[in-house]
């Protein structure tokens, strides 16, 4: 009897030092993203989008930290991926991908941690029509 008492006893010891653990990763991951808005912020600041600025939406959780930037503009999303890239390449970004999405292509440029992304955002409920947006991820990717 006693045997199974000491392995229930090691199982919840156990369960409660996992669940503790998780949280206290997940509060310094989010400290750690919280650190790196300042830099996100710098990014996004360095890109120049013409037009008129919407809104910028910041956003930080348990393993990222980016800000969405919404403008209303007559230029065409090529155009913009083109005019970002100039921008961001001396800083060290480069072109990783073209994708669909719901409001049509984003271009994402990537160094390190850091992600920038230019997209088309045409099912937005706002008058904008584009986004740019800075992540950091925690990762390297």
């Amino acid at each position: 009897m006693n045997h199974w008492k000491l392995t229930l006893l090691t199982v919840v010891v156990l369960m409660v030092l996992l669940f503790t653990g998780k949280l206290f990763w997940d509060e310094y991951q989010q400290n750690r993203a919280s650190q790196k808005m300042p830099e996100v912020m710098r990014i996004l600041d360095s890109v120049e989008i013409p037009g008129r600025e919407i809104k910028t939406m910041p956003s930080v959780n348990e393993y990222s930290a980016s800000v969405w930037r919404y403008y209303e503009n007559e230029i065409p999303i090529t155009e913009l991926k083109e005019r970002v890239q100039e921008q961001i390449e001396p800083a060290g970004f480069s072109f990783f991908k073209r994708h669909e999405s719901y409001g049509g292509p984003q271009y994402s440029f990537r160094k390190g941690e850091y992600e920038v992304i230019v997209a088309e955002v045409s099912g937005d409920t706002t008058t904008a029509n584009v986004a740019l947006s800075v992540n950091w991820y925690g990762i390297d990717r």
